[in-house]
């Protein structure tokens, strides 16, 4: 992304759609292999402007870091156990062949 900025959309047109409560946290896991390594990483997204640092969120969900082959990691997100407990599902199936004929 940061190699071929001017291809790569900052904002993506889609709205997640979710139930009655919308907040979730859960306790995060133990990182203390990762930590400088997250960091430093965090710190990057903050200046290229990906991620912003904020005081208070409603929503919070573990980092998983994956390390890459050149020894950086990449972060992601365990959202199964927050966001997608509360997303409604897609009722737009992707169609059969035979129904596009």
């Amino acid at each position: 992304m940061r190699t071929y900025r001017s291809v790569v959309k900052r904002r993506l047109p889609y709205t997640a759609n979710l139930t009655q409560h919308p907040s979730s946290t859960e306790r995060g896991n133990r990182l203390t292999l990762y930590v400088k390594a997250i960091e430093e990483e965090l710190s990057c997204l903050q200046r290229d402007g990906i991620v912003e640092p904020v005081d208070h969120s409603d929503w919070a969900t573990p980092i998983v870091p994956v390390r890459k082959r050149d020894g950086t990691v990449r972060i992601c997100g365990d959202y199964k156990i927050t966001v997608n407990k509360v997303c409604k599902g897609d009722n737009h199936p992707i169609p059969r062949i035979e129904d596009l004929a």
